[in-house]
């Protein structure tokens, strides 16, 4: 949430067509404030793209030209042989990453599904069964302890009277 204030959207990368500079199953973070006109040719850029489905699809990828009457960049994975198929109009540019977190983006990619929401569900109720449960049943037999310690009456003396 706090990056995100600041224009900062975390992505998965769920290919290899990026490595090494981005692994599969990072999770890269995107300044979606990134200018469209600021970005060079080496620069990497993240974007949408429609899939065969019709369905938007998010790329990151090398820029490797730039045509400006065109709008667009010619893009290419820095694991790949060849440029991209199809230019990335500027209108589909997101925003530029400005860093990434080795294999994170797996657990992300999974939050959306529901065998993964699943998971996290799971994973959270045995984290509290491990811990803070057995830490509430520490804390009762603690006070249990306290009650039940035996407070011996006042000091009566020795029963013997004293001579004086």
């Amino acid at each position: 949430m706090g990056p995100k204030l600041f224009g900062i959207e975390p992505m998965a990368v769920m290919s290899g067509s990026m490595e090494p500079a981005y692994h599969t199953g990072s999770l890269v973070y995107v300044n979606t404030k990134s200018r469209v006109e600021d970005v060079k040719v080496g620069e990497v850029i993240t974007f949408r793209v429609t899939d065969q489905n019709g369905e938007d699809i998010v790329v990151t990828h090398r820029v490797v030209g730039v045509d400006t009457v065109a709008r667009a960049f010619q893009t290419q994975g820095d694991n790949n042989n060849a440029p991209d198929n199809a230019p990335v109009l500027f209108e589909k540019f997101i925003g530029a990453p400005v860093y990434t977190v080795p294999n994170v983006g797996f657990v992300v990619a999974n939050l959306n599904t529901k065998k993964g929401f699943a998971a996290i569900c799971i994973i959270a109720a045995v984290m509290i069964m491990l811990f803070i449960v057995p830490m509430l049943l520490r804390k009762d037999d603690d006070e249990d302890e306290e009650e039940e310690v035996d407070i011996a009456p006042a000091d009566q003396g020795s029963g013997q009277a004293e001579n004086g």
